[in-house]
């Protein structure tokens, strides 16, 4: 399994983090009963930008892609997900 993770703050208010993590597996097929292949691969990637508005509220939107396949030549494309989500705190 590998893991890379690159951040990046652009200002105090605006960071950028990128992550790609790629794992592989191999098994022999006579030890499992379920019938699994000989190897399996798969991907995650995600970037994410993140923007704070004030010291309590924070913007955040982000992509994320999963790609898995039994042979590491061909990956395809499981799950794809654009998000946004905001953060907040409530003073009373």
């Amino acid at each position: 399994m590998a893991d890379v993770r690159l951040t990046w703050q652009f200002t105090s208010r605006l960071f950028a983090r990128g992550t790609v993590q790629f794992t592989d597996y191999s098994y022999d097929p006579r030890r499992y009963a379920d019938g699994r292949d000989r190897s399996f691969a798969g991907t995650f990637t995600q970037m994410l930008l993140s923007y704070k508005v004030n010291p309590r509220t924070v913007v955040f939107l982000g992509y994320t892609d999963t790609r898995e396949g039994v042979d590491r030549d061909v990956l395809v494309q499981q799950d794809r997900t654009l998000f946004a989500k905001i953060g907040y705190a409530w003073t009373f």
